[in-house]
């Protein structure tokens, strides 16, 4: 486990993971990476976590203001990802769509206070043939130019957090989530027009804007 809390820039990463071509690759292999807030962290040092792509699980980069979407492609090589943690970065939603064409693994992911993810990021993260069987058809019609598209999603969430993401429309999100069938917890807080589309049946709020699913029947 690698953990860095301020102050890391692009030597630091070099050093952590090994520099591309110019030095060997580090012989430790690192699972797990966290480095938050820290503004001199840029998305062209994440290539270098290409030399650990078959050893790393989860990765902190929340709070890294200048992480954009191009991090999403050097995130995509690092196939064994469980768990991306890039809230209050610059990623978006075509970010999100190569996200899921690589971290097929993919169990939690945090995106809150992300200003450039809409409600389309979670249709890259559906799998279809459950989003258009299920989704109303008033919520089908928003995304029906994407409907034919050959992208199709393998992951299957169990954590989600997208609090506070000022872009997202409630009415369409919500009821996509309500199809994810392995999604257990939920972080929306913040989202304007709450979580009244979700299925009350299903979900219990546990704190503000935080929510869990009130039966695991439907994941297994």
């Amino acid at each position: 486990t690698l953990k860095i809390l301020c102050g890391v820039d692009r030597t630091s990463m070099d050093v952590c993971v090994g520099e591309k071509r110019a030095r060997p690759p580090s012989t430790v292999p690192l699972e797990h990476i966290e480095i938050t807030e820290c503004d001199l962290l840029y998305s062209n040092s994440i290539q270098y976590l290409e030399n650990i792509a078959d050893s790393l699980e989860a990765i902190n980069l929340s709070g890294c203001g200048m992480i954009d979407g191009m991090s999403a492609a050097y995130l995509a090589v690092c196939t064994t990802l469980v768990s991306i943690d890039l809230e209050c970065t610059r990623i978006d939603d075509a970010s999100v769509r190569v996200l899921s064409n690589g971290c097929k693994c993919l169990k939690q992911l945090g995106m809150g206070s992300c200003e450039g993810i809409t409600e389309l990021a979670l249709w890259w993260l559906t799998p279809k043939p459950i989003v258009l069987r299920l989704l109303p058809q008033t919520v089908r019609v928003h995304f029906e130019r994407y409907i034919t598209e050959t992208h199709q999603s393998d992951i299957m969430l169990t954590q989600l957090s997208i609090r506070a993401c000022k872009g997202m429309n409630h009415t369409l999100v919500f009821p996509i989530i309500d199809t994810w069938p392995q999604l257990v917890h939920l972080d929306c807080g913040g989202i304007s027009g709450g979580y009244s589309y979700l299925d009350p049946c299903k979900w219990k709020e546990t704190c503000y804007g935080v929510l869990r699913k009130c039966s695991l029947k439907t994941t297994q």
